[in-house]
C-alpha cells in the first residue's frame, strides 16, 4: 500500500514539474513545447482541474497570439514569417480555420504577384492586351 501511495506522489510531483515547464516554455514563446508539456502534465494526472484549464487556455493564448503575429507579418509582406507562424498554429492546432485560411491566402499572394510581374513584363514589350488579360484574372 505504501508503495502505491509513494508512486501516485511521485507521479503528481513529476505532473507539476512538466506543468510549471509548460507554462514557462509558454512564457517565453515557445509554444509548441509549452502546448506539449501541457499536454503531457494533463495525461500524467487527468484528475487534475488546474492541469486541464492551462492546457486549454495555453493553448488558445498560443493560436491567438500566433494568429495575430502572422496576420500582421503578412500585412507587412513578410510572407516567409507569416507562413511559418501559421504553420505553427496548424501544429498546435491543425483544425485552425483562421491558420489555414492564411496559408490559402498566402499561395493565392504569390501567384497575384507572379501574375502582375509576367503582365508587366508584357506591358514592357508593349503587349497591352496580354497585360490586360493578365491582370484581369487578378483584380
Amino acid at each position: 500500500m505504501a508503495m502505491v501511495l509513494l508512486g501516485i506522489l511521485l507521479a503528481g510531483c513529476a505532473a507539476d514539474r512538466v506543468h510549471r515547464q509548460g507554462l514557462a516554455a509558454i512564457e517565453r514563446g515557445d509554444y509548441e513545447s509549452g502546448v506539449g508539456l501541457l499536454q503531457q502534465a494533463a495525461h500524467d494526472d487527468p484528475r487534475n482541474m488546474t492541469f486541464r484549464l492551462d492546457l486549454q487556455t495555453q493553448r488558445n493564448v498560443a493560436v491567438q497570439q500566433l494568429v495575430a503575429r502572422s496576420d500582421s507579418e503578412r500585412g507587412a509582406q513578410q510572407l516567409e514569417a507569416a507562413a511559418r507562424d501559421y504553420r505553427r498554429v496548424l501544429a498546435i492546432d491543425p483544425s485552425n480555420d483562421r491558420a489555414q485560411r492564411g496559408l490559402l491566402g498566402l499561395e493565392a499572394d504569390a501567384r497575384h504577384a507572379l501574375t502582375v510581374s509576367r503582365a508587366r513584363s508584357d506591358f514592357e514589350r508593349k503587349d497591352y492586351d496580354a497585360a490586360e488579360a493578365k491582370l484581369r484574372t487578378v483584380l
